[in-house]
């Protein structure tokens, strides 16, 4: 494997282009337009599931997905790769802004409402306690957490037995 590093930054053009993409998304998802030119901003989820999928199994580690029935709706064919893992549906219940909104896997997990952020939380520098039998949880709608995730999977190495 030989890895270069040419620049020290980002190019200044693929910023620009990044940018614009971004928000023209950001207004098409508002309006439920979906052109061809955001199409691969669409597709950063699928493929960082199939990213994280391919990790996974790389390192030996077992992943269960939690899938909402929006996302198997909208993501099947993505969703079809994954199906070598435990693929299990993922049910909210309750507003966003609800304390009380419950999230539940079938078949069941024992997972509190302390793992539900858990990425976000790693990444803010709070690692959560996880109780005995809970999970991680990383959301495959946070493609821009890849690093996180391999920050968590190094200094956990012994979590999953290498």
């Amino acid at each position: 494997m030989l890895i270069d590093w040419d620049q020290p930054n980002l190019s200044g053009s693929y910023a620009i282009k990044r940018g614009i993409k971004l928000i023209a998304y950001g207004i098409c998802k508002k309006f439920g337009l979906k052109p061809k030119f955001v199409e691969e901003i669409y597709k950063e989820t699928d493929e960082y599931a199939i990213t994280l999928s391919r990790l996974n199994e790389l390192l030996g580690i077992y992943t269960i997905y939690g899938i909402r029935d929006n996302v198997k709706y909208e993501k099947n064919p993505t969703i079809e790769q994954l199906w070598k893992n435990d693929v299990r549906r993922h049910i909210h219940i309750g507003e966003n802004n609800d304390p009380d909104r419950q999230r539940l896997w079938e078949p069941a997990l024992n997972q509190s409402k302390d793992t539900w952020y858990y990425d976000e939380d790693y990444y803010n520098g709070h690692e959560v306690t996880l109780k005995e039998g809970e999970l991680p949880v990383f959301h495959v709608d946070r493609p821009f957490r890849l690093q996180t995730y391999i920050k968590y999977l190094y200094e956990h190495r012994g979590w999953f037995q290498l």
